[in-house]
């Protein structure tokens, strides 16, 4: 069963239950607002070239770009830590992921997880692999990208990490759009 969605794209979820105040943005707002860098200049950008709306997220300038947003699970009351503990939740990411089509060496983004205990330790990464969406006719180009994977036992909190590598040129166009996360029992 899927739980609520706890969604960084175009729109909170209808009910709102959980989309805490830190948590409470988009790439529509125009900013980087909720997300913490960690590594380069990542950025809106737009408008023009999203996946979904209008705006999207890429690298800006730099050869790599991080940032996080940390999702606390206690904001999904429908999922109780016994369920957690007893590793009878998972995790379903959809994203879009894009790029400017530069050949042969295309940017690429790549999602990660990070699942972190009641005092912030590290628990484990969940990496997507970067993605390249060649296949996908345009000069930018974007392809979904579904990922599913087992929540760890004693996890509490979730970064969604965006990471944007630039393969070439000297803007950074990996990019990330309509990025939504999900827990299932």
């Amino acid at each position: 069963m899927f739980i609520d969605p706890y969604r960084f794209g175009n729109a909170p979820p209808a009910n709102g239950t959980l989309v805490t105040p830190e948590n409470t943005w988009d790439a529509e707002i125009g900013d980087m607002t909720g997300w913490t860098t960690t590594l380069g200049n990542p950025r809106v950008r737009g408008p023009g070239n999203a996946a979904q709306g209008v705006n999207h997220y890429d690298g800006g300038t730099s050869a790599s770009s991080f940032c996080y947003q940390r999702i606390d699970l206690s904001n999904f009351p429908a999922i109780t830590n016994t369920q957690i503990d007893a590793g009878d939740v998972d995790v379903y990411a959809s994203w879009w992921a894009g790029t400017f089509y530069q050949p042969p060496n295309n940017d690429q983004p790549q999602l990660h997880l990070v699942f972190r205990d009641g005092s912030l330790s590290e628990i484990s990464t969940y990496s997507s692999g970067y993605k390249d969406p060649i296949g996908v006719p345009g000069l930018f180009r974007w392809d979904a990208q579904i990922d599913l994977t087992d929540l760890p036992p004693l996890t509490r909190y979730i970064d969604v990490t965006l990471e944007m590598k630039r393969n070439t040129g000297s803007n950074n166009d990996a990019a990330f759009d309509d990025i939504q996360i999900s827990l299932l029992t």
